[in-house]
């Protein structure tokens, strides 16, 4: 390669921002970003079971009660391709949701809060005045049966 294309490209890697920014904070590449998972099921005994991962590893199984959490902090990679499911498993139902992907990023920013609820997971759009988005569970079970 000829060395006024290497320092074309080493000029433009320094000056293309590596992604866009979020409209309301303005995240910018290497600024760290927390999710955190939150068991607001209200009842009785109810746990749920949270696994969580991305491409680059597995954050693992986690049994969450009422009122506990699960979170965790990364950077993005280069690009803001950086992308993290998780598999939710409750009592009311269940389902495979992206917790921060690209498009979720101008959402909630820097700090991705998930409200787990008996009707789905909730996010709290961080970026949008605490705003709720809910989705409901992608299988539901049914309700357990009533005690007679």
């Amino acid at each position: 390669m000829k060395p006024a294309a290497l320092i074309l490209i080493l000029i433009l890697l320094t000056t293309i921002p590596p992604h866009t920014e979020s409209k309301k904070q303005g995240t910018k590449f290497m600024d760290k970003t927390t999710v955190a998972i939150y068991n607001d099921i209200n009842e009785e005994d109810s746990s749920i079971t949270v696994h969580c991962y991305s491409v680059n590893g597995d954050l693992g199984t986690h049994q969450l009660t009422y009122g506990t959490n699960f979170t965790w902090t990364f950077r993005e990679d280069f690009w803001g391709m950086t992308k993290y499911y998780c598999d939710f498993v409750t009592e009311y139902g269940s389902g495979n949701y992206g917790v921060f992907t690209p498009k979720l990023r101008i959402r909630c920013d820097t700090f991705c809060p998930w409200s787990i609820t008996d009707t789905g997971p909730c996010l709290e759009q961080t970026a949008y005045g605490h705003e709720l988005w809910c989705q409901g569970w992608k299988i539901p079970h049914p309700p357990p049966p009533a005690l007679t």
